[in-house]
């Protein structure tokens, strides 16, 4: 009787046993999956980080001829901005590098090149993981980011902002134009990736940009305005890929963007409500073909203060055209040099 009650009670601690270990095995997987999950998830999240980073990015462009408005019958403008990006996997933080060179091309005898305008922007991206749980995610897009960035303008000028202080007549030629700025700015965004690399998305963006007296030109610390504001509006792409009329797949390789500033501080002889001087609009259109997905063809309207170095003295209007690097294909206008 006690053999076959201890044979009974092993019995039943091995039974215990495998009940033990198949719910911690199952126990182990369900964690796994969890944990897997979460992987997918933040992988999906950051994917959709880093695209919308690279629409922060100055695009790399060229015009054909000088379009049509105010400014100097021109033979092209084309600019030069490529894109570092470092990274960390699964973490919505990252440092963009992005230098640039903005030259235009006079259409007149010997066709001279203006003193490029030559930029170096180096940004701090970081998401803001708690957006979700806020009403803003209701009023904007689903998910945010806060960044700042540093940055360097200027034509590598070494003469006298003037040629003639007396009258104050700008010396364009050799005149030296140079300022170092900061910007603060918040991005709500939704976005997705769709076919062959591609992204859509929407972005709104509002921006500080402050420049720092002493490192900008003395002369044009009075006349060039120190702070301005910015609000961004940008879409591309549909976010419901669908395929079917003509007007949606259109719409699936068009990219638009509206920006609107304002410019703060000493302007001289301007005065602080001068909507003509001070009042920025920038309104693009992009189409890419599906048969070339890196480039996209635009048109643009601008008016406010010249964005080309020292021409800043200039109000200037203009319609122009050309071809630009496609902003739904974040993988060919940012290289990322770091994700793990």
């Amino acid at each position: 009787m006690l053999n076959v009650g201890a044979s009974g009670g092993m019995t039943l601690q091995l039974q215990k046993m495998k009940i033990f270990i198949a719910v911690a095995l199952l126990a182990g997987f369900g964690s796994l999956n969890a944990q897997e999950m979460q992987e997918l998830t933040d992988s999906v999240a950051h994917h959709h980080f880093v695209d919308i980073i690279s629409v922060h990015r100055d695009r790399s462009y060229i015009t054909a001829g000088g379009g049509f408005g105010n400014l100097t019958p021109l033979m092209f403008e084309g600019r030069l901005s490529p894109g570092f990006l470092i990274t960390l996997r699964h973490k919505n933080r990252a440092i963009l590098l992005n230098p640039q060179v903005t030259v235009r091309m006079e259409h007149r005898r010997s066709f001279p090149v203006n003193s490029p305008s030559y930029k170096a922007k180096l940004f701090y991206f970081q998401g803001i993981d708690s957006w979700k749980d806020t009403f803003m995610k209701k009023i904007f897009y689903d998910q945010a980011l806060w960044y700042a960035d540093i940055s360097h303008f200027s034509n590598g000028g070494g003469e006298s902002f003037y040629s003639n202080s007396a009258d104050r007549i700008v010396d364009f030629d050799k005149g030296s134009f140079s300022t170092d700025y900061a910007t603060l700015g918040i991005t709500t965004y939704q976005t997705k990736r769709v076919t062959n690399g591609m992204s859509a998305f929407r972005i709104a963006r509002a921006s500080f940009e402050g420049h720092f007296p002493n490192s900008t030109t003395s002369e044009m610390q009075k006349v060039y305005g120190q702070y301005r504001f910015y609000v961004t509006w940008k879409s591309g792409g549909l976010l419901n890929d669908t395929q079917g009329a003509w007007l949606r797949k259109w719409r699936q390789h068009s990219g638009i963007e509206i920006q609107t500033g304002w410019i703060a501080g000493k302007m001289t002889d301007i005065s602080s409500a001068d909507v003509n001087k001070r009042w920025m609009l920038d309104i693009s259109y992009s189409y890419s073909p599906r048969w070339f997905k890196e480039i996209s063809f635009f048109t643009r309207f601008y008016r406010g203060q010249d964005y080309y170095n020292i021409y800043f003295v200039n109000t200037i209007h203009m319609l122009s055209f050309g071809i630009t690097a496609n902003m739904m294909n974040p993988g060919q206008v940012v290289k990322t040099i770091g994700k793990k």
